[in-house]
């Protein structure tokens, strides 16, 4: 295994984890189920998923993600946006909550 396998890997793992939930709320909308609960979940875990593999990559290139232009220093800087554009992780936990009758 090479240095950086088993941190692959575990990246590989849970960018598909999270692909296969978004698709399957995708897959029962359009079934023309309401689940605000899980795309709410969803897009949390997409999120958490996302800046882990972003902080992962930097720590993977190390210095090659300072060069301006670059793709990780592209996604690392584009990253921040997604946990907060159509709703915050605190908003989506707010709606979690309330679908659980919490």
């Amino acid at each position: 295994m090479s240095r950086f396998g088993k941190k692959l890997a575990d990246m590989a793992t849970l960018l598909e984890v999270s692909r296969e939930f978004t698709y399957r709320c995708a897959a029962t909308m359009d079934a023309g189920e309401i689940i605000i609960k899980e795309i709410s979940m969803a897009k949390n875990f997409a999120t958490d998923v996302s800046d882990k593999i972003t902080y992962n990559a930097v720590q993977i290139f190390g210095g090659m993600v300072c060069m301006r232009g670059s793709l990780v220093e592209r996604l690392f800087r584009d990253n921040r946006i997604l946990s907060i554009g159509g709703g915050t992780r605190e908003i989506m936990n707010e709606i979690i909550c309330k679908q659980l009758d919490l």
